[in-house]
């Protein structure tokens, strides 16, 4: 298990404005299982290796990805993605240039995702 923090700089956020991580994963044979759970203030957020976790319209408080990979030739690895990703987003209503009404809306967005990758 790794543990790990993720700072943003924001004068009106405070401690609480930032993302805890936790990841880590088991090898059984050639598969491996691979998971990392978030949870913080994830807004245009990305993780130091580059990878994106939150760049849409609003926020996003929770994250939970599993990976699984193994192998499916010499040379290819077929890997299979499971993300469960909770979102919070405003919708504003505007009569002549000013709001008359807003409402936040909160959901939760599974996805599931495939891919192969491989050796030369």
């Amino acid at each position: 298990m790794t543990p790990r923090i993720y700072f943003k700089k924001e004068a009106e956020g405070g401690f609480a404005y930032n993302t805890l991580g936790l990841s880590g994963g088991v090898q059984m044979g050639p598969v491996h299982l691979y998971g990392q759970y978030l949870r913080g203030n994830m807004e245009n957020f990305i993780e130091s290796a580059g990878y994106v976790i939150a760049n849409f319209p609003g926020t996003s408080r929770q994250k939970i990805t599993g990976s699984l990979y193994f192998p499916a030739d010499k040379r290819y690895q077929v890997v299979l993605r499971y993300i469960n990703q909770q979102h919070t987003e405003r919708y504003r209503v505007y009569t002549n240039q000013t709001e008359s009404n807003s409402l936040n809306y909160h959901y939760t967005k599974h996805t599931i995702t495939a891919g192969i990758s491989w050796s030369f």
